[in-house]
């Protein structure tokens, strides 16, 4: 098949290379490495900080009012640079997750029970004595 007729999103590497929205910003996969790391290692710390608080109601009260107070410390430190931009253009860059994965379209087989199977089977009879509810095994004439 001729290389024209398949379009880039349908190949495994559409992913690769940059991606921009409609207004020309550059859209950046979320799953980046360096970020991901970062975020491991500060979840490690946090859990760690909150196992020590715990052992203590004084230490819970410590660990409260200081994450409180940091929050607020980095609110403002995210929303600090983009309130003294002058002009109407700001550099940020958006995130994009992939797409939720989606089934096959078609018939799905479904997983039958016992039950089911039973049903399709049908009846059981005796090939001895031809009575119906059990078989040779246990036919007693």
């Amino acid at each position: 098949m001729p290389e024209k007729y398949i379009l880039k999103r349908w190949k495994k590497t559409a992913k690769c290379g940059l991606v921009s929205d409609a207004n020309g910003k550059e859209i950046k996969d979320c799953a980046d490495p360096g970020l991901l790391i970062k975020r491991s290692t500060m979840s490690r710390l946090a859990s760690d900080v909150v196992e020590d608080a715990l052992m203590s109601e004084e230490g819970c009260e410590v660990l409260s009012e200081t994450l409180k107070s940091l929050q607020v410390k980095l609110k403002l430190l995210k929303d600090g640079p983009s309130n003294n931009e002058v002009g109407g253009s700001s550099s940020q860059t958006q995130y994009m997750k992939d797409p939720k994965r989606v089934r096959c379209k078609g018939r799905s087989k479904g997983v039958t029970g016992a039950k089911e199977k039973a049903m399709k089977r049908g009846i059981r009879h005796c090939r001895e004595c031809g009575h119906i509810g059990h078989d040779r095994r246990q036919c007693q004439p």
